[in-house]
């Protein structure tokens, strides 16, 4: 990607960008090679003095590239939870099958059971997980295409996912706000990894060298369509519908937000990537797994003292006083 002076040069440069795409078609393409950048089927907005688009624009353009790949995206969406389902009724059904021979051992049987295919299940829902994220980052692949490119990284983004989780769960761990911190900082690693071909910790890194000193900016915009998801959701017997369609404009709404914040960063873009940055991080999502289950044992021992030592009170004042006998 070439390096931009300001953000109406990096439009310009999309469009022609854009164009170059459209013209070439898909005839006789027998291998697509990677663009510079995913392309998008509308034009950009000037962006506002913080350097990202408007809440309003955002939420315009994340509909329109919505309703131009909702074809290639619900049935990646599907097809990642009948992954999911297919697994765990497949060992259900195996351990039910066990069962009929062991009836003895049928809850240990059908937990084991339940529990491998619940783990196969999210390990093999990744693959479409990240198809669906690529064909976000590239609007021009198919369902094919999409699925060739998810299945090269799938390992990379099952890697990045977990070490995602951990960072973010250790955070909420240590009384939800380094969480929320978190949760900003690092939700555009998975572009990265799609569109920069940057995994792992450098890409956590790299999303929040990013979000660097826009921290609130992007907080407000993920606010709004959380707030958004959230209401929807609650919807009476069409929220599990509107969720499902609010997954994947959700990450189009967020990747648009990566669009900007990269264009404001232009290559070649240095960022903090040493060991001990990394494991400053790491170490301080161990802290909350660590100083939680330490806060509750405390929190039940004085729980469990404060009878003992009642108990131990009305003994003492049950004990008759000594006799004198002179």
């Amino acid at each position: 990607m070439p390096e931009f002076k300001n953000r109406e040069e990096y439009e310009r440069w999309k469009a022609e960008k854009l164009k170059q795409n459209q013209g070439k078609g898909r005839s006789g393409d027998t291998e697509k090679p990677e663009p510079d950048l995913p392309s998008s089927p509308m034009q950009t907005s000037p962006a506002p003095p913080n350097g990202l688009s408007e809440i309003g624009d955002l939420l315009t353009r994340s509909w329109e590239l919505f309703k131009a790949r909702i074809g290639v995206l619900l049935p990646l969406q599907l097809l990642s939870i009948a992954f999911l389902i297919t697994s765990i009724a497949a060992f259900a059904g195996v351990g039910a099958l066990f069962v009929l021979q062991l009836p003895a051992y049928k809850t240990p049987i059908l937990a084991i059971s339940l529990l491998t295919g619940f783990t196969l299940g999210m390990t093999a829902m990744f693959w479409p997980l990240a198809a669906l994220i690529v064909a976000v980052a590239d609007s021009s692949l198919s369902i094919r295409e999409a699925l060739a490119a998810g299945w090269k990284k799938l390992w990379a983004f099952f890697w990045l996912f977990s070490i995602i989780a951990y960072l973010i769960a250790g955070g909420y761990l240590l009384f939800i706000i380094p969480g929320i911190i978190f949760t900003i900082w690092f939700s555009f690693s998975q572009y990265i990894l799609a569109t920069e071909n940057i995994a792992g910790m450098n890409a956590l890194l790299k999303s929040k060298a990013y979000v660097k000193d826009r921290w609130f900016d992007v907080f407000i915009r993920f606010l709004v369509i959380w707030a958004i998801s959230t209401g929807l959701g609650l919807v009476p017997f069409l929220g599990i519908i509107l969720s499902f369609l609010m997954a994947p404009f959700t990450m189009i709404y967020s990747y648009l937000m990566y669009e900007d914040l990269r264009a404001l960063n232009p290559a070649p873009f240095d960022y903090p990537k040493t060991s001990g940055e990394k494991f400053k991080w790491l170490s301080i999502a161990t802290l909350g797994y660590i100083v939680l289950p330490l806060i509750i044992i405390a929190i039940v021992g004085a729980a469990c003292m404060i009878p003992l030592l009642m108990l131990k009170g009305m003994n003492l004042q049950q004990i008759p006083p000594p006799q004198r006998f002179f």
